[in-house]
């Protein structure tokens, strides 16, 4: 999509939302595609942009053929790390300070003690930090990662308001006065089965076997070198994986590349005319 729409392609007829892919199925030069509610679509190029996450679970059922040796490597070696934000409304800013952070900072034994002794510290003592949430003047984002993250996602709403309450106050509650939040909004990244984590990395597993995202990337082809399925997303950029930007301009990389392809194809029938 363009800011400008006289500019854009007219696709919104063509999005299909609540169409959960279950095959990607190459036959020669087409692509069959089948959805949970049974639905087959026909293609002759796919690009696949499924998070990295729901390739290392279910890979080896939604393709056929399986994908090559060397591309099931990297979606078994490359990371996909798991995080979680808290967005926490408040009824006013109480906050003084701006465009900064309020970090978690214990000592060994302050931290013992704390998971010991309050009902929330083992999992609220992980609380990566409290970032200022931009254009919200009275809004605080908690960030988690790894495994609290995902834990902090099956907790029920009251008892995360509680825990980070209990944190805020030990914080800064002597310097602030901390007001209750009127309603959080919690991701669900990690547990979400069409996502499962948030962004990839190289991993020693990866860097051993030479693997990189670049790997990730590769196009299947056809016997006559087309590309019939090609791979987009954050985790197939081999510089800039784990951001928007990547994810972006991934999906404009393969677009190009099928669109170079028909060009060449278009050009070599000319050719043979």
């Amino acid at each position: 999509r363009y800011g400008n729409p006289s500019n854009e392609i007219p696709v919104e007829s063509k999005i299909l939302l609540k169409k959960q892919v279950t095959k990607i199925e190459q036959r020669g030069g087409e692509v069959h595609v089948e959805t949970a509610d049974g639905s087959t679509y026909l293609a002759d190029h796919v690009i696949v942009t499924l998070p990295l996450g729901v390739l290392k679970d279910r890979a080896a059922q939604i393709f056929n053929p399986p994908l090559p040796e060397r591309k099931t490597t990297a979606i078994e070696t490359l990371g996909y790390g798991c995080g979680t934000k808290v967005f926490m409304l408040f009824p006013e800013k109480w906050w003084t300070i701006d465009n900064t952070m309020i970090t978690p900072l214990f000592s060994a034994k302050e931290l013992s003690d704390y998971r010991a002794n309050s009902e929330y510290g083992h999992w609220s003592a992980n609380t990566t930090a409290f970032l200022p949430v931009l254009n919200h003047g009275s809004m605080l984002c908690a960030w988690f990662s790894g495994t609290s993250a995902e834990y902090v996602e099956t907790l029920p709403e009251a008892e995360v308001i509680n825990g980070l309450m209990e944190l805020l106050d030990k914080l800064v509650g002597k310097t602030f006065k901390i007001s209750r939040p009127e309603s959080i909004l919690r991701s669900n990244w990690c547990s979400d089965p069409l996502i499962r984590g948030t962004v990839s990395y190289r991993s020693v597993a990866s860097d051993s076997l030479n693997i990189s995202n670049t790997d990730l990337q590769q196009p299947i082809l056809d016997s006559t070198d087309k590309p019939v399925i090609l791979f987009a997303g954050e985790a197939t950029d081999p510089h800039y994986h784990g951001s928007v930007q990547a994810a972006i301009s991934a999906g404009r990389r393969e677009a190009q590349n099928i669109i170079d392809y028909l060009k060449k194809d278009v050009h070599s029938l000319h050719q043979e005319l």
